[in-house]
C-alpha cells in the first residue's frame, strides 16, 4: 500500500482511502457493496497491455523483409523500424439499402473469427503483406461518378495519364463498363 504522502496511489488504494477501509464492518463497506472494483479494472489493463506487447513481437517477427529497415543512430544505437503497417474499413449503403464494408491497407486477420467462445481471447496473428489494398471508393449519382483511390507515391503526371487510359477504355467498350454496373 501506498503511504499517505506518495502521490503514486493504485485505483484500489484511492478507492479505500476515499471510502474507507474494505473491512466488512466499516460503513463504507456496506454502503458501496463492490468492494475493490478498480483492482478488477487494473487487472484487466495489465492483461491487455500483456498481450498488446505479445501481438506487437509477433508483427515484429512476420513482417515482411520489405518492410523492416535497420540502421544506426548518430549516436551509435541501432535502429528497427516495421511499417507502414496500415488497417482500415470503409462503410457505405449499398443502392439495395444493404451495408457494404471494404478493407484497406496490409493488414489482414488469419482467422475469420476474432475471439472465442463466450468472450474469451483467443487472438491471431495478423497476416502482413508489402502490397498494400487502397482505400477507393465509387460515388455515383444521377449526373456523375466520383471515384476516390488512395494512391500513396504516384505522381500527379501518371495519374492523368491513368485516367486517360481508363476514359478511353470506357469510350471504346461502354457495354462492357454498364455490365459491370459502373455505367447506367
Amino acid at each position: 500500500m501506498s503511504s499517505e504522502g506518495d502521490n503514486n496511489i493504485e485505483p484500489f488504494d484511492w478507492f479505500r482511502r476515499f471510502f474507507g477501509s474494505n473491512s466488512s464492518s466499516s460503513r463504507a463497506s456496506r454502503q458501496f457493496p463492490f468492494g475493490d472494483m478498480f483492482r478488477g479494472f487494473d487487472e484487466m489493463r495489465s492483461q491487455m497491455e500483456r498481450q498488446f506487447e505479445e501481438q506487437l513481437k509477433n508483427f515484429q517477427s512476420t513482417a515482411p523483409k520489405e518492410l523492416v529497415r535497420e540502421y544506426q543512430t548518430p549516436e551509435g544505437g541501432k535502429v528497427r523500424e516495421v511499417g507502414p503497417i496500415v488497417y482500415g474499413y470503409s462503410m457505405t449503403i449499398g443502392p439495395d439499402g444493404k451495408p457494404k464494408i471494404r478493407e484497406f491497407g496490409n493488414v489482414r486477420s488469419s482467422s475469420p473469427l476474432r475471439g472465442g467462445a463466450g468472450g474469451g481471447s483467443s487472438f491471431s496473428t495478423p497476416l502482413i503483406s508489402p502490397e498494400r489494398q487502397p482505400l477507393a471508393d465509387v460515388i455515383t449519382t444521377d449526373t456523375e461518378v466520383k471515384v476516390v483511390v488512395e494512391m500513396p507515391g504516384v505522381s500527379k503526371e501518371n495519374i492523368a495519364r491513368l485516367l486517360k487510359f481508363l476514359l478511353k477504355q470506357i469510350s471504346k467498350q461502354p457495354s462492357q463498363f454498364t455490365k459491370m454496373g459502373y455505367l447506367r
